[in-house]
This record gives C-alpha cells, structure tokens and sequence, in this order.
C-alpha cells in the first residue's frame, strides 16, 4: 500500500538505479563544461578531453565556448547530452519511465534536418542554436535509456521471486537452482 509522500518499497531499485545514471549523465556534462579550465595543468582534465574526441568530432568551428574555453564536444553533442541529462533526472525524480509513444519521433526531426542539411549543403545552424535543436533529441534518448533502466530493474527484481524464477525456469530461460 502507498501512502501520500513514501514512495513505494517495490520502486525504490528502480529510483536508485535511475538516479545514478542521471548522476553520471549530470557528472560528464559538468566534465565537458569545466574540462577547458583545467586542459593545461591537469593529465585528467587532458584525458576526459581526448576520450570525449572517440565521442564527437570536436569541431572548434561548432563548439560552444564557456568561461573557461571550447567545451570537449560540440554543440550538438553538449545539447545531446544535456537533454539526456534532464530526462535521466526527470525519470529518476518521478520514479519509472513509461514507453515513449511513436509522436516522440517528431522531436528528433529538427536535428536530423539539420544534420541532413550539413551533411548535403555543407552549411546548418551556428552553435547556440545547434546546441538548443538538439536538447529535445537528447532528452527522447536519455527517456529511451531510463525505461530500458526501469524494465532492467523491474525484471531483475521479478528473477529474484521464486514463483518468476519456476515459471522461467519451466520456459528455459534460466535454470532451476534445487
């Protein structure tokens, strides 16, 4: 039974499960924003940076500079990441995170038109608003990774009941331990 304000027992793995990956979601986008500061006096800082390159194509002609320099990814990919990073912790505060429908596509339009359009004509968007056209993509695929996170969770969990554990065992998915 749920009462107003407890969350409920059976959802706390699922809430830490998913708060942890937007805590690491939420840990490399403050990495990409304050890498620059510290690139010159820091091997780790010069590492992130360099495994941020096997990421993105770090373009300094579509990278976001902060206050303390060019981010260690472009634009598009900071917008990628930061939506995702907002989706993971929307997920994680509510709980659970539901299918996302077909229409959810329709969000993933205006930055395959202008990758699309880069990729034929050579030009696009400059990086602000590369950067803003991309956060709703992010934010689809950071919701596509939390509710393959919760059905995770959720389906360990349901391993662990021994009635769940006879039922896969009798379909020969896991085997029968005595």
């Amino acid at each position: 039974m749920r009462t107003a304000g407890v969350p409920n027992r059976r959802s706390l793995p699922v809430r830490l499960l998913l708060a942890l990956a937007a805590l690491a979601a939420w840990a490399f986008v403050f990495g990409v924003l304050i890498a620059p500061a510290a690139a010159g006096s820091s091997w780790p800082a010069l590492l992130f940076d360099r495994s941020c390159a096997l990421l993105c194509h770090q373009n300094p002609a579509r990278t976001l500079v902060g206050p303390w320099g060019a981010m260690a990814v472009c634009a598009r990919c900071f917008g990628l990441y930061l939506g995702a990073a907002l989706a993971l912790t929307g997920a994680a505060v509510i709980g659970r995170a539901s299918a996302p429908s077909r229409w959810w596509l329709l969000v993933l339009l205006p930055t395959g038109i202008d990758a699309l359009f880069h990729l034929f004509f050579g030009g696009g968007l400059e990086s602000l608003p590369r950067s803003l056209v991309s956060l709703p993509a992010g934010a689809v695929l950071g919701w596509l990774l939390a509710h393959a996170l919760d059905d995770l969770a959720r389906m360990l969990r349901a391993g662990r009941r021994p009635e769940r554990r006879k039922a896969l065992a009798a379909a020969g998915a896991v085997e029968e331990c005595g």
